[in-house]
């Protein structure tokens, strides 16, 4: 069993970060008018994509060393000046006093996420794709089917937010490519990006049940 110290957690935080990161600087130059902002703090990011999108949250912080009261005031300023809610993501090896300013400020948790990572050796064989399953990278037009896919993934009941399929500019984002591929003739959307410092390629997957 490997044990996950501070410094891997950041690593592992830094990959749900950096795609924030990149999307925001996108949004700036594809999508002006959603006046889409990413700026560093305690050692992480407040990222800000537009109101509803499921881009734009405050990661990585506490890390490098504890958040102040001060701090936080420009945490929930950047939001609020943005029309949205602040929300951040938590990891429990971050700096104790992040989450005791949380709970005094009446944050709550909304959901539980929990981090899979499998560790690839130099000479790992690469799995056969089974009989029946394609996968093929997408192009740009093709990335609308992706984007519809995971809506319906996230939304099964529909009515997503507006702000939901921007995310298929992924497509044109730095270190990442859309993949698709079909089992039994039906679609499902890949993303593929790099994982921070490690420069290993990792899978994102969204599927249609």
């Amino acid at each position: 069993m490997e044990f996950v110290d501070k410094a891997f957690a950041r690593r592992l935080e830094a990959t749900e970060e950096v795609p924030q990161v990149h999307h925001a600087r996108l949004y700036q130059k594809l999508y002006p008018e959603v006046n889409a902002a990413a700026e560093e703090i305690c050692g992480g990011h407040m990222v800000f994509a537009g109101v509803g999108s499921p881009i734009g949250r405050a990661v990585g912080l506490g890390f490098d060393g504890p958040v102040s009261s001060a701090d936080f005031d420009r945490l929930e300023q950047f939001y609020r000046s943005r029309g949205a809610a602040a929300q951040v993501d938590v990891c429990p090896l971050t700096d104790p006093a992040l989450i005791e300013m949380l709970k005094t400020r009446g944050y709550s948790m909304t959901e539980l996420n929990n981090v899979l990572y499998h560790g690839l050796q130099p000479n790992e064989p690469t799995p056969e794709i089974p009989e029946g399953v394609n996968i093929w990278p997408a192009d740009y037009e093709q990335a609308g089917i992706a984007a519809d896919i995971s809506s319906r993934s996230f939304f099964p009941e529909g009515n997503p937010p507006e702000e939901f399929h921007r995310w298929i500019t992924c497509s044109r984002c730095s270190g990442m490519r859309p993949c698709l591929n079909s089992v039994d003739a039906g679609f499902n959307p890949h993303w593929c990006k790099l994982d921070c410092g490690q420069q290993k390629k990792q899978v994102w997957t969204w599927l249609q049940l």
